[in-house]
């Protein structure tokens, strides 16, 4: 009766651990099915990170490209500025040697006419003769007076003053301007403009005695029109 006691004993202890172990079992195939969802995620989330991977790293040779790009633009940015600030120097320069340039070409303009005035008052005197004084107005188209003939006559007799003197443009002028007109020869008071056309001339006592026959005597006494009238 004791052995039958154990031995139903360990049956029933038997029965309970094969439950227990069938319980394991089944544990373990749910484990096992979680393990292999599980690895099966894991195969899902590693090949979606492979695939992240991927992009990034694809992402990162577009970054590369783009900085080598950047900085290849700005080389280029660099040595366009260089450029332009050199052509800004060479435009600064070629403004100034053109300013230089039309200063010369004014200067020149300037020397040009003075020297075509020159060489046309050089024709000019080329082509004058002794006779010419007979085209001014006191005489051209006039008939020949024997007051005129005399006042002619007295116009060379006023050059007698200046006999052993150079005969230079500033003589030449002051006759011009201040005995055109033979009968009012003797009325133009002497003023510093006057001088100035003799500077350099040496004042001769026959250049003394021009100044104080015809230019030292009051207008007062002037027989001209244009005169009298003012």
């Amino acid at each position: 009766v004791g052995e039958f006691k154990r031995c139903q004993h360990w049956k029933v202890k038997l029965v309970n651990i094969t439950g227990q172990l069938n319980m394991t079992l089944e544990e373990l195939e749910t484990v096992k099915d979680h393990l292999n969802s599980t690895q099966e995620e894991l195969g899902t989330v590693k090949g979606h990170l492979d695939s992240n991977q991927e992009e990034l790293n694809s992402t990162q040779e577009e970054l590369g490209t783009v900085k080598a790009e950047l900085e290849r633009t700005e080389r280029e940015l660099q040595t366009e500025t260089a450029q332009h600030n050199k052509t800004g120097e060479k435009l600064d320069t070629c403004s100034t040697s053109l300013t230089s340039t039309l200063t010369q070409l004014d200067t020149c303009s300037t020397s040009l006419t003075s020297t075509l005035t020159r060489l046309e008052d050089a024709r000019t005197f080329h082509n004058i003769t002794r006779w010419d004084i007979l085209y001014t107005s006191s005489y051209f188209n006039k008939v020949l007076t024997e007051e005129s003939f005399k006042q002619l006559s007295s116009s060379w007799g006023m050059l007698g003053k200046f006999v052993g003197m150079n005969i230079t443009e500033g003589v030449v002028e002051h006759f011009r301007q201040y005995h055109q007109e033979p009968v009012c020869d003797v009325f133009e008071q002497i003023s510093l403009p006057m001088l100035i056309q003799l500077e350099g001339i040496e004042l001769t006592k026959g250049i003394n005695e021009h100044f104080g026959d015809t230019h030292l005597v009051s207008r007062d006494d002037s027989p001209c029109e244009s005169d009298t009238d003012s």
